[in-house]
């Protein structure tokens, strides 16, 4: 009896079979990358922006889905992403957009947008003044603070604190703990002459701390007193605190309501508090004011870090363990 025929005929079934398996794999990955896809769109849907206006390629689609999922506002994700779509395809053409190049490439997007100050810098013989103004409870005081350990134990710098916080006798009594700890002098002003008084007294110092009334920014009176006692100082160096817990909406309208203090750069604090870190992006990418420091939790000094592009792109973008 031939059985060649039937060796033949064995071996197509068993080739079929594999094929079929083949596909059924293909299939398989086909529709849970459809699945994925149909997921971030819903998670997109949700988040704010709608999915008909999202014309990106799947490994940007991805991006913007981990973008909104950190609360950057959704038009600025989609801008980030459609920059890097039109950046990467011409650099090297519309078929290299693999996930691991697109998100460093968008890192360094980020990092280059956000604009950052320097330290406030001490120079000899010369009297520095900075003021934080903010709203209540974003950690003003203990920031000051922060800044005045530094500047005294690791720059070795004269420092004095003053406070125009008449209104909170909690945060005096703070204020006035940390100096008594880091053995720097301070002075409660009342009056515009009192501040007058205090900067002419305080000449001698490298670096001179005011800390403001934490209040109800929608207080136009007590800002106004602010803005006033502010004035007399004309060299100062403005730094609005602001909270990384704060919603976005609100911290939109925090930046607006402080504009008539002409705050020169940007504090965030509570960076510990948080998962997300968007917003931060989203106020920069608004008011276009640098960010000088972040504030990371209570302890002083080691809990203010300096700003950088970096750190800030790390928090909006993170790069996945593997990559990493």
């Amino acid at each position: 009896m031939d059985l060649q025929p039937l060796r033949r005929e064995l071996l197509e079934i068993k080739g079929a079979v594999e094929a079929l398996k083949e596909q059924e794999a293909r299939n398989g990955f086909i529709l849970k990358e459809l699945d994925h896809l149909k997921n971030l769109l819903s998670r997109i849907q949700r988040q704010g922006m709608p999915a008909a206006q999202i014309q990106l390629p799947p490994t940007l689609i991805e991006l913007y889905g981990d973008l909104v999922a950190n609360d950057v506002d959704p038009l600025i994700a989609l801008r980030l992403c459609e920059y890097t779509q039109r950046a990467l395809t011409e650099e090297a053409g519309p078929d290299t957009l693999d996930p691991e190049r697109a998100r460093l490439f968008m890192r360094r997007v980020i990092a280059n947008f956000i604009p950052v100050a320097s330290p406030i810098q001490l120079e000899p013989g010369r009297m520095r003044v900075a003021a934080l103004v903010g709203p209540t409870g974003v950690g003003k005081t203990t920031t000051i603070a922060k800044l005045a350990a530094y500047a005294k134990i690791e720059l070795k710098q004269k420092v004095a604190l003053l406070t125009l916080d008449t209104f909170r006798l909690a945060a005096v009594d703070q204020l006035q703990q940390y100096a008594q700890i880091l053995q720097v002098p301070i002075h409660v002003a009342l009056t515009v002459e009192d501040l007058r008084s205090a900067l002419r007294f305080y000449q001698d110092r490298a670096l001179v701390l005011i800390d403001t009334p934490g209040h109800n920014p929608k207080d136009t009176e007590v800002l106004d007193q602010l803005r006033h006692l502010l004035a007399e100082l004309p060299d100062v160096e403005t730094h609005l605190v602001l909270s990384a817990t704060t919603k976005p909406k609100d911290l939109a309208d925090l930046v607006h309501r402080f504009e008539p203090l002409n705050p020169t750069r940007l504090i965030f604090t509570k960076l510990d508090e948080t998962s997300t870190y968007g917003p931060i992006l989203s106020t920069l990418a608004r008011v276009r004011r640098p960010l000088s420091y972040l504030g990371t939790g209570q302890e002083v000094p080691q809990d203010l870090e300096l700003a950088t592009s970096r750190r800030v792109s790390d928090l909006i973008l993170p790069v996945p363990a593997e990559v990493a």
